[in-house]
């Protein structure tokens, strides 16, 4: 794959893993789920990344041994100084003599750094009520932050648990970006199977055919090529070069709204991230409400 520009990649990943969901959505056992999903965002980052996947899997390690060892107190913050530190020295390989990075590493890379510092703040404040609860907080005001972060965290993930979130195919080099809480529950969702799939995937996909379609059209006028082109500043007005620039800032977005409404369409086909509609559930951040209580 070395020889395969990196948007080719992008665009292969991202079609493989909507047509991929459609099996997986019928696995049965909460350990095919986790570990099936697991594996297949490894793999990718293996075949796509290479040796670059060293860079992610040393930042989940010593992520862990943070989440592992250090005092509930300073949990979430050393794991952001961490992850936000190493994105940095990331960025900055080149600068230590260590080759660059390629683009599709940075895309794993970075969200990566947002799952890894949620992960470890979720933890931290399940910790946090697990002490309140231990000490007898039985006040109002304890209640109220039991019934919350009961709703993130049900037990604290174990090593094993954490590796599978942080390499789960779904998102991992697009987006969007979820909690554990919303992989804890796909992977005990027994009913996946019988989730809606054609309705909101077929209304999805007729978004994505409009943006692409602009996407191509509008690129064939305005392309970033006649930015760079050496005539561009002496041939065209200053107010054509502007109408030009911004034509070509509405093709990049054009090309986001695209992948995001693939990545959206590969968690449809597996589903992934489904909570019924009493559980008030929050894009990427699981429910907010018990659904048994709401009732």
């Amino acid at each position: 794959m070395a020889n395969i520009p990196d948007e080719i990649l992008y665009t292969l990943i991202l079609i493989s893993s909507v047509f991929v969901g459609f099996p997986l959505r019928h696995l049965k056992s909460t350990s095919g789920r986790k570990f099936t999903t697991a594996g297949l965002g490894v793999l990718t980052v293996l075949c796509v990344c290479h040796v670059d996947f060293a860079y992610s899997f040393i930042c989940f390690v010593i992520n862990t041994l943070i989440i592992k060892l250090t005092h509930l107190k300073r949990l979430t913050l050393l794991s952001f100084i961490w992850c936000f530190t190493y994105l940095l020295f990331f960025r900055l390989t080149h600068l230590f003599g260590l080759p660059e990075p390629s683009r599709l590493a940075n895309a794993v890379q970075l969200i990566q750094t947002l799952k890894l510092v949620s992960v470890a703040s979720d933890i931290g404040e399940y910790r946090r009520d697990l002490y309140k609860k231990q000490a007898g907080d039985s006040s109002a005001d304890g209640k109220k932050y039991h019934q919350r972060f009961r709703l993130q965290l049900e037990v604290e993930p174990d090593v094993v648990d954490l590796f599978c979130y942080t390499y789960c195919y779904v998102g991992l080099f697009t987006g969007p970006f979820f909690t554990y809480r919303t992989f804890h529950d796909y992977i005990n969702n027994s009913s996946v199977r019988t989730l809606p799939l054609f309705a909101p995937l077929i209304s999805r996909l007729m978004k994505l055919v409009v943006f692409v379609s602009m996407y191509f059209y509008i690129n064939k006028y305005f392309s970033v090529a006649g930015v760079k082109s050496s005539h561009f500043n002496h041939d065209y007005s200053f107010l054509f070069r502007m109408f030009y620039v911004a034509m070509v800032f509405l093709v990049a977005r054009f090309r986001f709204y695209s992948a995001w409404l693939a990545a959206e369409c590969s968690c449809i086909s597996l589903g992934f991230g489904a909570y019924a509609v009493e559980c008030k559930a929050r894009t990427g951040n699981g429910p907010t409400a018990d659904a048994n209580e709401t009732q």
